[in-house]
């Protein structure tokens, strides 16, 4: 969100927080070749789920950006993201990841 100092509490510039609000998922590429839009996940992150993250997002978006297959793919150390069916799925769809 971007406001000028002196817009601090106009109404525009302001929302209400919830206290124990739920907590949000969202899924976004962006990289030095370009950027993907933001998209909201709804669901428990499982490797079930982070499988149909990468086939309906990353797989697409790694090939438009990076046609000839020399992109890298990030991800962060949950659980959902290290398991034995996301560890094959990554293999066998050769996507690149860092360690």
């Amino acid at each position: 969100m971007w406001r000028e100092p002196e817009e601090e509490w106009d109404l525009s510039c302001v929302s209400a927080t919830v206290k124990h609000s739920p907590s949000r998922m969202y899924w976004d590429c962006f990289s030095r070749k370009g950027i993907e839009p933001i998209v909201p996940l709804s669901g428990s992150a499982t490797g079930d789920s982070h499988v149909t993250i990468l086939c309906k997002y990353v797989i697409p978006a790694m090939k438009k950006i990076f046609p000839n297959n020399n992109g890298w793919f990030q991800k962060d150390n949950a659980r959902s993201h290290k398991s034995k069916v996301i560890m094959a799925f990554q293999i066998e769809n050769g996507i690149r990841t860092l360690s």
